[in-house]
């Protein structure tokens, strides 16, 4: 168990420097960050990670030899709910599925560390283009979601041609105002707005809450 002594300023002085949203989105650090992102805070004399330090408030520990890792793939992100304890090995899988990984020099299937083939990767963007949720096509691939997104958005893959999804969140952000005013009468749920513009129900809340996530 990691011990990091601190006390009720200590968590206060954290809570001032965090850009606080809804719960599914990120929190930003505005303090002090290092060159890849990562937030960093003095807690009793120590630098320490402030994903670690928001993990460390919520959950009391740190397990002994655990990294703190983002499902968002977001280092600036200190939203607790973004937050677990992950081996190593955990953390270079996330890399690798999030197209983050400094080992991801070529494109697709020549790529050793790809997890997916072309044709699957294909098959991603066809069942996201014809409105499959995200969490359906993660489970249907044993993916995580932000990888799932890269691909399908063309972020990841970006070689295959014909995908008619890149850049779909750019434009559909162009009609942002528009679905927010939609959704404000509350005459229309996320679905129905996913239909009316055909796209998928978790891009019209990325919309209304005006999100910007680095998976898409």
């Amino acid at each position: 168990m990691i011990d990091i002594k601190y006390n009720e300023k200590d968590v206060k002085r954290f809570w001032s420097h965090v850009n606080i949203k809804n719960e599914n989105e990120c929190w930003e650090w505005t303090g002090y960050k290092d060159k890849k992102g990562y937030g960093r805070i003095n807690i009793n004399s120590k630098m320490i990670g402030t994903h670690r330090f928001s993990y460390l408030i919520y959950n009391k520990i740190i397990p002994d030899g655990m990294l703190i890792l983002h499902s968002c793939n977001n280092p600036s992100c200190v939203n607790p709910t973004h937050l677990r304890a992950g081996t190593n090995k955990d953390n270079a899988q996330d890399s690798l599925l999030a197209g983050t990984s400094r080992s991801l020099h070529q494109n697709g299937e020549k790529n050793t560390s790809s997890k997916i083939t072309e044709n699957q990767a294909i098959k991603i963007i066809e069942l996201y283009n014809s409105g499959v949720l995200l969490k359906d096509i993660s489970e249907m691939f044993n993916i995580q979601v932000p990888a799932i997104q890269r691909i399908a958005t063309g972020k990841r893959w970006s070689h295959i041609k014909n995908n008619p999804n890149k850049g779909r969140m750019y434009k559909l952000r162009e009609e942002g105002e528009n679905i927010r005013k939609l959704y404000a009468t509350g005459q229309y749920t996320y679905k129905t707005l996913g239909n009316l513009y055909n796209v998928s129900d978790e891009e019209i809340r990325l919309v209304v809450t005006n999100q910007r996530r680095k998976s898409l």
